[in-house]
């Protein structure tokens, strides 16, 4: 299982919890969608530090589940040196967006944009 699409499945903080378990010792998975749900910020906590073990995660959407931006920041880090061993042709979008605002990876770096009037929304 290389992609994993959970978008609009009522995950809350403690289906986080375990899928921040999973992804603590999973090295296959390398596009998670976790976009719709109701995460949050503290159930994104679980997947951060996921992300500090997990170096195989290259592609996480968490649009629309109201994590505050300085979380989503982070992820974004993480998620940005997972992809830093790739070569650019398989790196051309790696993003990590919240509720709050956007992080995107690509070939000349990342960049946070905050869309007020549309939350979730994510750059081209």
């Amino acid at each position: 299982l290389t992609k994993l699409f959970l978008g609009s499945n009522g995950i809350d903080r403690e289906g986080a919890r375990a899928l921040g378990r999973a992804l603590e010792t999973n090295r296959t998975l390398t596009v998670l969608d976790l976009c719709g749900n109701e995460i949050g910020t503290e159930g994104a906590r679980f997947l951060q530090r996921a992300l500090e073990r997990n170096c195989t995660l290259t592609t996480l959407n968490l649009s629309e589940n109201r994590i505050a931006p300085e979380v989503m920041q982070e992820i974004s880090r993480l998620v940005e040196i997972n992809s830093s061993s790739l070569v650019p042709q398989a790196a051309e979008k790696i993003k990590a967006s919240g509720s709050e605002g956007s992080v995107s990876q690509g070939f000349g770096g990342s960049f946070l944009d905050s869309f007020n009037s549309k939350p979730g929304l994510t750059p081209p």
